[in-house]
């Protein structure tokens, strides 16, 4: 025969139901705090990855400027010799909805882009003053 408390922990397999809600109530409220943060990252990566779109846009206009004495398309600028844009800015391939508008006028002297940011936080543009600013 087994002693009594041999056969006490036998008995016990598993977890008891308070056991198994206080592991659930404190995931939950791990997860209550760090999906908002998570989202927040990612809405200001996508916003960083919009700047960054358009100041290798402004920068590939001002070379393309020195070097054509006018500002120039996005096709322009992607099919010129040597490219001065990533051919995906030509074929619209920004990835995550971005939409880039880029227009001239003033026979070419003046140029302005917006990039839409449908998962970011804001939309932003920039102009022949090279700054990029929040829409």
């Amino acid at each position: 025969m087994l002693p009594y408390n041999s056969y006490k922990l036998r008995q016990r397999k598993g977890f008891s139901l308070i056991e198994t809600l206080m592991v659930v109530s404190v995931i939950g409220i791990i997860a209550t705090i760090a999906i908002p943060l998570l989202l927040n990252a990612r809405r200001a990566s996508l916003d960083e990855k919009a700047r960054a779109c358009l100041r290798s846009l402004a920068t590939a206009q001002q070379n393309y400027f020195v070097a054509e004495g006018h500002f120039g398309s996005i096709e322009d600028l992607a099919s010129s010799v040597p490219p001065y844009l990533d051919s995906r800015f030509a074929s619209g391939e920004l990835g995550h909805g971005f939409e880039l508008e880029v227009s001239t006028s003033d026979r070419g002297l003046r140029f302005s882009a917006q990039v839409s940011n449908p998962g970011g936080n804001y939309d932003f543009s920039v102009d022949e003053t090279f700054v990029v600013r929040n829409l």
